[in-house]
């Protein structure tokens, strides 16, 4: 297995991602907004990194605000006619509302999606 790598971080005013790993996966790790004004670099960031790799997991922890554009962005991937696994590390409390309101819980990491049905239970 290749060498984990760290590429130069992506950044705006509201949004930085750091892309790492490399091989069979790519970690992108984003901290700030994803909304209107950040979206267009989430997704060039996300292109880039599903060219390079067989699965793109994104670590949301820092994501301190999103709105439909910013979730748009973080579920393109899925869209495309790629064969690229997507998959939601760490959601930030924004992400993890919008993605449970959206029915798309399932782009979660397995070990986020038992931990979130686990506290939905009474």
């Amino acid at each position: 297995m290749p060498e984990p790598t760290d590429r130069s971080p992506a950044r705006s005013a509201q949004l930085r991602l750091t892309v790492g790993g490399g091989g069979e996966a790519v970690v992108v790790s984003a901290h700030g907004e994803l909304d209107l004004a950040t979206v267009d670099l989430l997704m060039t960031t996300l292109q880039g990194a599903a060219t390079d790799a067989e699965s793109v997991v994104i670590d949301t922890a820092g994501v301190t605000f999103v709105d439909g554009a910013g979730m748009r962005g973080l579920l393109a991937p899925l869209a495309g006619d790629r064969r690229v696994a997507l998959q939601i590390r760490n959601p930030s409390k924004p992400v993890l509302r919008l993605l449970s309101l959206l029915d798309c819980l399932d782009v979660l990491e397995p070990a986020c999606r038992d931990a979130f049905a686990t506290a939905e239970q009474p």
